[in-house]
């Protein structure tokens, strides 16, 4: 059974302003994106300083260390409010929060505490959410929730924002109708989500006396159409499954890239095309490329592997070498694939190769996943 087309990717952008002069901010967000959902928090620690964000860090620690570990958002928030409940009568770290799962279908649902409220922008519109109110760990909790589709974006932000003026002539602060007016403003004249960002946050500064008087943050999540990369690297440990293993990997959206003379070797074959050599390297140190059509990338295997992951985060200009090629395509990514066959390469175990550093298959492509989730990237990782 194929694998659902997984198209989106929800991109952050996050504008903080530290209360005062104060060195750490006490409002704190964290966004973890996998294949099947993405989860952010933003979590605004109560007092100042290091206890502030100490107590955010916390918050946000609880609840993605409970999602992760596959408990419904609903029951991870019931559990963290536990807490935040004995902080009423207790000196026990509190934070008020935002806490919201975006399904991979688009399916967003917002849980928030003390916090004000998620607001969707949509067709240039900014717009509330219809709210749902009830009780958890005896805390009361806010639900929002919507089907986003491509292009829109939910906008967070902390009390720093809507209290902002607060004793200045305007009561309770600006409150969530000036951050939507001003912000609204801003996308009708076309100014970019970024510079609006910005502007809000001058805004909140001149309007307590020019000074921050809270820590300030403002978070929009957008939805946008995802780039894809696959990559496929080692024949599968059967090669009765070869087939299968080739079909899978080109039967995904994005683009193809091949690493492995064998593994190139295997797919044209299954293809019914031809690999055929794309020049001669101008160095011992530049692994082999090849082309296959329908292929976006075809190179060598270990070395080539090896090459991106030591350059990956390296500042790199474009250039035509493979290598630097396949790290430009995954530094642009959102999605990364990888498919790896779980064949012995008896290559791998000459001593040339140890002699070089060149980090087996299974090895390498563990340590490019790792510093691809790193970087932010969403990943998956098949073997067969």
């Amino acid at each position: 059974m194929s694998e659902p087309k997984l198209r989106l990717y929800t991109e952050l952008l996050l504008k903080q302003a530290n209360k005062r002069n104060y060195r750490e901010c006490g409002d704190q967000a964290e966004i973890v994106r996998r294949m099947e959902h993405t989860d952010f928090i933003l979590a605004d620690g109560i007092g100042s300083g290091s206890y502030a964000n100490i107590a955010a860090h916390m918050c946000i620690s609880r609840m993605l260390h409970l999602m992760r570990s596959g408990i419904p958002i609903h029951k991870a928030c019931e559990n963290a409010l536990k807490l935040m409940h004995r902080a009423r009568t207790e000196r026990v770290p509190f934070a008020a929060f935002n806490v919201a799962r975006i399904m991979k279908n688009g399916q967003f649902t917002a849980l928030s505490f003390e916090a004000p409220l998620p607001l969707l922008v949509r067709d240039g519109v900014v717009q509330t959410l219809r709210p749902t109110h009830y009780t958890l760990s005896k805390e009361v909790v806010t639900e929002t929730s919507v089907h986003l589709k491509e292009g829109d974006s939910v906008a967070f932000f902390t009390d720093g924002v809507t209290q902002a003026g607060l004793g200045r002539g305007l009561g309770m602060g600006w409150g969530t109708d000036g951050f939507m007016d001003l912000f609204q403003k801003c996308i009708s004249a076309g100014i970019p989500f970024d510079d609006a960002l910005d502007m809000i946050l001058m805004k909140t500064k001149a309007l307590s006396g020019n000074v921050h008087g809270d820590d300030t943050s403002i978070a929009l999540l957008t939805l946008r159409k995802a780039s894809v990369i696959n990559i496929l690297s080692g024949p599968p440990a059967d090669k009765t499954d070869d087939a299968i293993f080739v079909k899978r990997f080109l039967a995904c959206d994005g683009l193809k890239v091949v690493c492995g003379s064998t593994t190139a070797d295997m797919v044209a074959r299954v293809m019914g095309k031809r690999v055929n050599m794309r020049g001669v390297p101008d160095s011992l140190a530049t692994p082999p490329e090849y082309t296959i059509d329908g292929i976006d990338l075809v190179m060598e295997g270990a070395v080539t592997l090896n090459q991106a992951y030591n350059i990956l985060e390296e500042d790199l200009k474009d250039g035509e070498e493979g290598v630097l090629r396949l790290c430009t395509l995954l530094r642009k990514a959102d999605i990364v694939r990888l498919f790896e066959g779980q064949a012995e390469n008896v290559a791998h175990n000459d001593l040339t190769f140890k002699q070089m550093g060149i980090l087996k298959r299974a090895i390498i492509m563990q340590l490019i996943n790792d510093k691809l989730v790193k970087m932010g990237k969403v990943t998956k990782w098949e073997k067969l």
